[in-house]
């Protein structure tokens, strides 16, 4: 789903992956397959931000270059380019690829103490402090997803924001949010289709 938000935030110049994720990615270092440069018409701020607290599918982290997270690939879902885009200079013998799990699946095992995703945990933190709203959008809160629970409650329990409204077409993942967050729960039982 958050493909779809950026690309539609990409089309109309309001996101881009150098600084939407949280990280900060320099315009120099991305090229795509074919040897173009990053899209001179297109934005190098976001106006709007999409912090992954998991991480992301493309995404790897390179434990011997000053612990970075490198982007090895920006779909093509990012109108404009004539191919995927990467960092330049990846090294791969730095580069620990695993597919993604370190970073994405909900597991007791996540890699959360690399500078980088303890960055996007503070400054998405922050961003919740500082809500007035607050949309949850099918998550399920599973058990395995400890730290986000931590996260989630202590941010969002010390907020100014009044009710969290949830949408998920499971009705008991709603007491699940009323339990966490100790807030007026907005209960939307739809499905992604509706």
């Amino acid at each position: 789903m958050t493909s779809l938000l950026k690309r539609d935030w990409w089309l109309k110049d309001k996101w881009t992956f150098l600084d939407g994720y949280g990280l900060a990615k320099n315009i120099n270092d991305f090229q795509d397959t074919w040897g173009g440069k990053y899209p001179s018409d297109k934005p190098t701020e976001s106006l709007v931000k999409v912090y992954k607290l998991h991480g992301s599918l493309g995404w790897i982290y390179d434990d011997d270059l000053d612990e970075q997270i490198i982007f090895i690939g920006m779909p093509d879902y990012f109108p404009g380019y004539t191919g995927l885009f990467c960092e330049r200079n990846l090294r791969p013998v730095g580069a620990r690829w695993d597919e993604g799990t370190t970073f994405i699946e909900p597991s007791y095992l996540k890699r959360f103490n690399c500078a980088p995703v303890l960055g996007i945990w503070e400054r998405a933190f922050q961003a919740l402090q500082q809500a007035n709203v607050l949309i949850i959008i099918g998550y399920s809160l599973p058990e395995a997803d400890a730290a986000a629970q931590v996260f989630l409650a202590s941010a969002v329990r010390t907020s100014k924001i009044p009710s969290i409204t949830v949408v998920d077409p499971c009705g008991s993942v709603f007491n699940k949010f009323g339990a966490l967050f100790g807030k007026e729960i907005v209960k939307k039982e739809m499905s992604f289709e509706k």
